[in-house]
């Protein structure tokens, strides 16, 4: 079985000196542990049955730490029985009477990993960057039809499904962020691979524009010279702020994708300057108070020519409207409106009013004014002839614009509209039916 290393990761470790002055520290540490049928060396473990029964196939698990200053306080496990994928959590500490607790069925399905996303706190006790989890833990799993389903544990509220046809192999994990910037995010990562043997990953980052998370878009992982199909693919962060992919191809062979080295705000601890105080003295100086006095001074100003005034301030309406004579018995020419309160700067502004009809026929206005001795309360708008609305209601609408008419408080009348039934209009007179001509035709009888 054969290994891709890049030269230049070879090259570095090759260096007879290892110091930030050429870039090498801190050292690359990647621990990567492979087991194809178990762990038959439990020295080094502690090996704990969670369940035995027939029909057992993938499972994930993770460690809830909600406070880095603290132990972990709970085990979530996914696990696929017999084609459904359930859940299972056990309290922490590992020990006999915290045992596994059965939990819900989330869907029937194959693949199945979990992880917690979080963020990377500085632990004064071990003087580095630890993982606090936050919430819940997010569940990735291919359901009945091979679609890759993500969710927040065990509420499906917020399922979201991420790829199609994925039915080789899948894995997840949360990459590195730096702790003082959003943008410098690798992001929560889950890879897979889809049956045309190809690998892919998506990645839920903060969108750029809001404090709102995402999943973007569907990614193919390409290895220069690798045409081989894939057949598993596992993530895995290194210790200076990398994540890269393990991938194994269907002749045995297993290559490593990994991310160019990450931040500085990460790399490099907080430091404290202590500095001791030689050849110093203190020296007392007596202050003396002294209290003065000097007699109080006052100003006055007088106003003159001034005028206090309450103004209306708010919107200017058409409270209501009717036709009205227009001096020679007709009706059907002037309407008068009601407002709310003081109009000015209308003279010119009956552009501003349409008037129609219930039929949308229109009957421009030709001018309005403020009709004498209403203080400013009442407009006269005066119409093309609306006699033809006979029996029919009017609506008059007002349309702001710049420079319209406006209220006491220099205010601008906003766009409104009032409808009405107009009065005493001249009933239209129709010429009866005449007689045009008349036919004989074939099979008919006059």
């Amino acid at each position: 079985m054969s290994r891709y290393v890049p030269t230049a990761l070879k090259n570095r470790i090759h260096e007879q000196y290892r110091t930030p002055a050429n870039n090498s520290d801190p050292r690359l540490e990647v621990i990567i542990a492979r087991a194809r049928y178990s762990v038959t060396d439990t020295s080094q473990f502690q090996v704990d049955t969670i369940i035995e029964k027939e029909g057992l196939g993938d499972l994930g698990v993770d460690l809830k730490r909600e406070n880095i200053n603290k132990a972990p306080t709970d085990l979530y496990l996914v696990h696929d029985d017999n084609g459904s994928i359930k859940t299972m959590t056990r309290k922490m500490p590992a020990v006999p009477s915290n045992e596994w607790v059965e939990g819900a069925v989330i869907s029937a399905g194959s693949f199945c990993r979990l992880a917690f996303n979080g963020d990377w706190r500085w632990s004064e006790k071990k003087a580095k960057y630890l993982f606090e989890t936050e919430g819940d833990p997010f569940i990735f799993f291919t359901d009945a039809s091979d679609n890759l389903q993500v969710q927040t544990w065990e509420s499906d509220a917020d399922r979201e499904q991420l790829a199609t046809t994925v039915t080789v192999s899948m894995d997840c994990i949360r990459g590195w962020r730096e702790p003082k910037s959003t943008g410098n995010d690798q992001g929560f990562i889950v890879a897979y691979i889809k049956t045309d043997g190809k690998c892919y990953y998506r990645q839920y980052l903060w969108n750029g524009t809001s404090e709102e998370y995402e999943w973007q878009s569907e990614t193919a992982l390409t290895i220069t010279g690798v045409t081989d199909p894939f057949t598993k693919v596992e993530l895995f962060r290194t210790t200076d702020y990398r994540m890269g992919f393990t991938v194994t191809t269907d002749a045995d062979e297993v290559y490593w994708a990994i991310t160019s080295r990450q931040w500085a705000g990460l790399a490099v601890r907080p430091d404290t300057l202590e500095a001791a105080l030689t050849d110093y003295a203190i020296t007392r100086t007596l202050i003396t108070f002294i209290d003065a006095y000097s007699p109080e001074e006052s100003l006055e100003a007088a106003l003159t020519d001034y005028t206090l005034a309450r103004l209306f301030g708010g919107d200017l309406l058409m409270e209501s409207a009717e036709n009205i004579d227009n001096g020679s018995g007709d009706y059907g020419y002037k309407i008068e409106i009601t407002l709310n309160d003081q109009a000015f700067d209308v003279s010119g502004q009956h552009a501003k009013f349409s008037v129609e009809d219930e039929d949308t026929t229109s009957y421009p206005p030709t001018a309005v004014e403020i009709k004498t001795g209403t203080g400013n309360k009442v407009l006269i708008l005066t119409c093309a002839d609306f006699n033809g609305a006979y029996g029919k209601d009017i609506t008059i609408t007002y349309t702001y614009a710049s420079g319209g008419i406006t209220g006491e408080a220099d205010q601008d009348m906003i766009t409104q509209d009032i409808t009405f039934t107009p009065t005493d209009l001249v009933e239209p007179v129709y010429d009866p039916p005449a007689y045009d001509y008349a036919e004989n035709i074939e099979g008919s009888e006059l």
